[in-house]
């Protein structure tokens, strides 16, 4: 079990960050910006300049191959983009350059569409329509939204809220499926041509944990370390936290 968060202020603005992977190598720009209103001061810009339609999607390193995990982002279009099918997923259990040959969650139309969940087969598993931003399809370009995505065993949930209101208490989306069993990596893709996702908070929990929604505190180190009835198969361990 283990948490990973990052608001990206650790890293230096206007360089691709060195940790995190360009995962089927076709992002245009994957770099980091400094901008007024972000959690950090900085966030992860990911974006498709192109026509392609192809998706484009990045991973960070630090998070290990896992078969359980939760992934969850705060984001925002900084863009229009090019038509209105576009938006971001996140995915879990991805074992090669393919961001969607694990499970997949994902928010199209921008902030304002359908969420749903796909198996790597793209098989729709679950699927509701959002409709939070009352600009359906085109958001504020300043608006920014939740989405956590866990995978677990054989259960798929998702949640997707704007930032401001709480998270919901409940899963908006639930299901089960068995198709893809193996470890695999996790991330954040974006959906589509000619359109700029940008990342303010992305965290990872893994082994059952949840994906936290701030910094991890530190776990205090002990100090004072002593030894007492010490005997051939036992011992008794005292300490002072740190």
């Amino acid at each position: 079990m283990a948490q990973y968060f990052t608001d990206f202020s650790e890293y230096t603005v206007g360089q691709a960050p060195a940790d995190w992977v360009d995962v089927a190598g076709n992002i245009t720009t994957l770099t980091i910006v400094s901008k007024t209103g972000l959690t950090g001061g900085k966030a992860l810009r990911i974006e498709n300049s192109t026509f392609d339609n192809t998706d484009r999607a990045a991973r960070w390193s630090a998070v290990p191959s896992k078969a359980d995990t939760e992934v969850l982002v705060k984001v925002r279009f900084p863009s229009d983009g090019y038509g209105g099918s576009h938006g971001l997923f996140l995915f879990a259990r991805v074992a090669s350059a393919d961001p969607k040959s694990g499970y997949y969650n994902q928010q199209r139309a921008n902030l304002g569409g359908t969420n749903q969940i796909y198996d790597p087969l793209g098989n729709n598993l679950a699927s509701i329509d959002t409709n939070l931003d009352p600009a359906v399809g085109w958001p504020d370009r300043t608006l920014f939204a939740w989405m956590r995505f866990r995978v677990n065993g054989t259960a798929l949930k998702s949640k997707f809220w704007l930032d401001g209101d709480p998270e919901p208490t409940s899963w908006l989306l639930e299901t089960t499926d068995s198709t893809v069993t193996i470890a695999g990596y996790s991330g954040v893709g974006l959906i589509a041509r000619r359109t700029t996702l940008e990342v303010d908070v992305y965290s990872v929990g893994t082994d059952g944990d949840p994906a936290p929604t701030g910094p991890i505190s530190a776990v205090a180190t002990p100090t004072s370390l002593g030894t007492t009835n010490l005997l051939a198969t036992s011992a008794r361990l005292t300490w002072s936290a740190g």
